[in-house]
Parts: C-alpha cells; sequence; structure tokens
C-alpha cells in the first residue's frame, strides 16, 4: 500500500540541482513517478480527511493513474494506493471456450479476493485510527470512504461496496463488473466513467474468431447489466465519446494525440467532483442532470 494526502502547503523542502533532475524526469514520464526524494509534513490542523481506496487494473503490479490521485490529494482526500507482486499475474485469454471459462474463474475470484483486501485495508487504518504515534492515520475520517479503481480495479470497487457498508461512494474508471456487483449491482454512489459502451452485434456474437466471440459475450453480458443496475439502484454514468480504454490512465499525458490528453481532463474533473459530492456534500454542478461542459462527455443520472 502507498498513501497520498494533503500536504503542508508552506513546506518547500530544499531541493538539489539532481533532486530537480529527477522531477523534471518524472514529468517526462522516464522514472518511477512515486520516487520523489523528499517528503513533506501532512497539512496543518487537526481536520481529518476522507480516505479514498485505488485499486489498478488486471495484473496489479503498478498504479496508472497517479495524475488523478494527486488530484484527489491535493483537494483534500487521503488517497491509499494497493499494489501486487508480479508473479500474482495471470492474463486473461479468450482463445478459446475453455480458456474464456478459465478466465471468468480467476476473474471473480481476483475481483472477490481484492475486495477482500480492500475491508481489510479499512480494518487495519481503523486499528491505528486511536494511535498517536501514527500521526497520518489519525487524521482520516473512516466515516467518509470512498474507492475508485481502473479496470478491473474498478471491477474491484464495485465488489468491495457489496461487501462493506463502510465504503460510501464508489467511482468505476472504465472495467467489467464481475461477482455480486454484476449479477446485484452497487447500491452506494456510482459512478461509471469510461468508453463508450456499444452493445455487441449478433455477427460479433456468432463469431468464429473465438477471441471476439467470448469477448463480445461478456461484454453483452456487462453492458445490459450494468444498464439494469443503475436503473435498479441509481447511479451515474460518464460516457467520453471517441476514447479508448487506454485514454484513462496516464500514458494518455504522454501522447502526441490531443485525444488520450483531453480524457484525462475530463476524468480529473468528474472523479473528484463525485467524491467531493458524496463524501463532502459539496454539491457540484458537474454533476447535475443535463450538465455538459466538455463536448465530449455525457453524463446520465438514475435515481433509484
Amino acid at each position: 500500500m502507498r498513501i497520498w494526502y494533503p500536504a503542508e502547503g508552506n513546506a518547500r523542502p530544499a531541493r538539489s540541482r539532481q533532486d530537480w533532475r529527477q522531477a523534471l524526469r518524472r514529468v517526462a514520464g522516464i522514472a518511477h513517478p512515486d520516487s520523489a526524494p523528499h517528503e513533506l509534513p501532512i497539512a496543518d490542523g487537526t481536520a481529518r480527511f476522507p480516505l479514498l481506496i485505488y485499486f489498478p487494473g488486471w495484473p496489479g503490479t503498478r498504479i496508472e493513474n497517479y495524475g488523478l490521485i494527486n488530484e484527489l490529494a491535493s483537494q483534500g482526500f487521503i488517497v491509499a494506493g494497493v499494489l501486487y507482486p508480479a508473479e500474482s499475474d495471470e492474463p486473461m485469454d479468450y482463445s478459446s471456450e475453455a480458456a474464456y471459462r478459465r478466465t471468468q474463474q480467476v476473474g471473480t475470484a481476483r475481483v472477490h479476493s481484492r475486495a477482500s483486501d480492500a475491508i481489510a485495508l479499512i480494518d487495519c487504518l481503523a486499528r491505528l485510527a486511536g494511535d498517536r504515534a501514527a500521526p497520518l492515520a489519525v487524521r482520516i475520517d473512516l466515516s467518509r470512504i470512498g474507492i475508485v479503481g481502473f479496470s478491473l480495479g474498478g471491477a474491484v470497487a464495485a465488489e468491495a461496496s457489496t461487501l462493506d457498508p463502510r465504503i460510501r461512494a464508489v467511482v468505476n474508471i472504465d472495467g467489467r463488473h464481475w461477482g455480486r456487483a454484476l449479477e446485484r449491482g452497487v447500491s452506494q454512489p456510482y459512478l461509471f466513467i469510461g468508453e463508450e459502451l456499444l452493445l455487441p452485434t449478433e455477427a460479433q456474437l456468432k463469431s468464429k474468431d473465438p477471441n471476439l466471440r467470448f469477448n463480445a459475450i461478456e461484454d453483452h453480458h456487462d453492458y445490459s447489466q450494468l444498464a439494469i443496475n443503475l436503473r435498479r439502484h441509481g447511479g451515474m454514468q460518464v460516457v467520453v465519446s471517441g476514447a479508448l480504454h487506454a485514454h484513462f490512465t496516464d500514458g494518455a499525458a504522454r501522447a502526441w494525440r490531443t485525444a488520450g490528453r483531453r480524457v484525462l481532463e475530463i476524468l480529473h474533473a468528474y472523479v473528484p467532483a463525485f467524491f467531493r459530492q458524496t463524501l463532502r456534500s459539496e454539491p457540484s454542478p458537474l454533476l447535475l442532470p443535463g450538465a455538459q461542459p466538455f463536448a465530449e462527455a455525457r453524463l446520465q443520472v438514475w435515481t433509484p
């Protein structure tokens, strides 16, 4: 687990020329983006900050949204990012019916296991909350917990919310749904943000190409259930036209094309606004039905 937090604004640690060179390399995407040579003290005061938990995609070995996490921390949230060792990886495989069934089995188990990790993380921080020797833990407001994830991490976020009512707000960034969240939906305030979800055609569902066919079968069930569950429980969906899956990651900021950077701009606007509204009771005009500040983004709002 790695933690980002609101830092003391007046703290300006001295940096050597080498430090600045490292910082420039991080901006250019050359070095690891959280390898800062200095740590800043947590913001002054006694105010407690809402907790957000971030889960990465399928392998879980790297965080894809440092930019979003830094944006959330700068807006008054403590963010805990979860990472997994490389040896835990087993790629998704849709090359045959047997491989597809195996991917379903592994995916469902992985999502449930990582959702359980989210609960364990909350329990751990709750145990530390009264420990004055843990200055960061005592600044976490465990009555205001949100969870967010990209790709499979979005499925983990949705699934974790079905396991623990302490999670009060959920964001799924362009991920499918697995397990209980797929079949029953998310009852907490829910934001799904991603690319255009087009139901597969009959030709795709019956394609002789197994990769195309089994992906289409999975998409058809996921998209259909998402629509049912949003009507059942309420929630928000932001569809970004022209977006690709990879556009919802930091890599889009380094792309030559502007489309990816525009998607990141939209992502960095909607996700903090959603968490400010749901966890800090700060209504956002961005989330009002009919609002469309970005020409590429379409917001739909359902009430239970």
